[in-house]
Order: structure tokens, then C-alpha cells, then sequence
């Protein structure tokens, strides 16, 4: 009789280790390993001018007085959207990817004004953007001069100076074909119905159309 009690006690004890013992590698098991991204994130490299930075980035400021700024990537490929930014340099880009991708600070999320900062103004007489004419009144190589003006009040005629001022944009290498606003060109003998990158392309005056479909 004792030695059934004590088989029995025995039995009872060795089943309390083994659960005690599945309820500890239960825990083992579901310990997850640590995650690879739990670390603190990498910090942008310091510069003070884009010699600091790699050939694919440029050293970019929070605002444009700064003296350092950090290293920041350079877009290869942009989208056609216009959200135009104004850059540091006193050109209008036509988003801010292309901002981006020319190295440039921006100034503020909208296009640049003549008379604020420094934006850079062009037109006068005989400019045509970047075409042939004095230095002070066309725009820095790849950059086009935007000369675009408002609409004529309704039944008054065109109203297109001879020599219309406008500022410098920086737009993307193809003009996207999709843009409510339509411009006609100043002196043009029927009515035009460019885009907006269309029309500062040329760097000739264009005012608002707004009878093209």
C-alpha cells in the first residue's frame, strides 16, 4: 500500500515537471529575436557646400541664409506635376523635385515674385529667354524667362507691352500635354492654345486665353 502511494506521489511529481518544464520552453519559444530596424536612424551627413557631399546629393539648408545644411539625394527621374517652388537662386521650378535635382535650397512652396528676395527677373526689349540679347535681361542657361500676363477684360482688346517683364522658371525636359490654363502669344494673328511650360518654352510674351476649349 505504501509503495502504491508512493509510485503515485512519485507520478504526480514527475507530471508537475514536465508541464513546469513545456511552460518554460513554451515562453523560450515565443521570445521574438530582435528586430534589425530597431536601431537609432542614421543621421545626415553635415556640410556647408555641395564639395562635402557625395556626387549624388547636394548640401541642402533649411533656410537660405544658412551657413551648414545636410547632405541630401538629388533626384534622377521627376514627375510632371506643376507645384512650383522658388528657389533659393531666384528661379521658379516647376516642382520640387526639380528643385531638388539641381541642388538648389528652396526659398518658398510657390513661385518666385519680381521685387521679392532675390528673384531673378528677365524681359525687355528684344529678349526672347534665353536666346540672343543683353545679359542682364535673360534668364541663366537652362532656364526659361515666363512672361505671361492676365487676360484682357471682356470685349477689350489684347493688352500685350512690347517689351514684357517676367521671371526665370526651370521646367522639365518634356512639357506635360495635360494643363487647364492655355496661353496665346502676344501678336499672334489667330488665337494659340499652349500649356503653361509651353509658353514659357519660348520666352516670348503670352497672355491667358480663355476661349480655347
Amino acid at each position: 500500500m505504501k509503495a502504491g502511494l508512493a509510485i503515485a506521489l512519485l507520478t504526480a511529481l514527475a507530471g508537475v515537471a514536465l508541464v513546469s518544464a513545456c511552460a518554460e520552453e513554451e515562453l523560450v519559444l515565443a521570445r521574438l529575436p530582435p528586430s534589425n530596424d530597431s536601431g537609432p536612424p542614421v543621421e545626415a551627413k553635415r556640410c556647408v557646400d555641395d564639395a562635402e557631399c557625395t556626387a549624388t546629393s547636394f548640401c541642402a539648408r533649411a533656410e537660405c541664409g544658412d551657413v551648414a545644411g545636410t547632405c541630401a539625394a538629388r533626384p534622377v527621374v521627376c514627375e510632371e506635376a506643376p507645384q512650383p517652388v522658388c528657389g533659393c537662386d531666384g528661379i521658379t521650378y516647376w516642382n520640387d523635385c526639380l528643385r531638388r535635382a539641381a541642388g538648389i535650397t528652396a526659398r518658398a512652396p510657390r513661385e518666385c515674385e519680381p521685387g521679392v528676395g532675390p528673384a531673378q527677373t528677365c524681359g525687355g526689349p528684344g529678349d526672347r529667354g534665353p536666346g540672343p540679347g543683353p545679359s542682364t535681361e535673360r534668364c541663366p542657361p537652362g532656364t526659361f524667362c515666363a512672361r505671361l500676363l492676365p487676360p484682357s477684360p471682356p470685349g477689350a482688346p489684347p493688352i500685350c507691352p512690347p517689351a514684357v517683364p517676367g521671371t526665370c522658371w526651370a521646367l522639365p525636359a518634356v512639357c506635360p500635354p495635360f494643363d487647364p490654363n492655355r496661353w496665346t502669344r502676344c501678336g499672334a494673328p489667330a488665337l494659340e492654345c499652349k500649356t503653361t511650360c509651353d509658353a514659357i518654352h519660348t520666352g516670348e510674351p503670352h497672355q491667358r486665353a480663355n476661349a480655347c476649349p
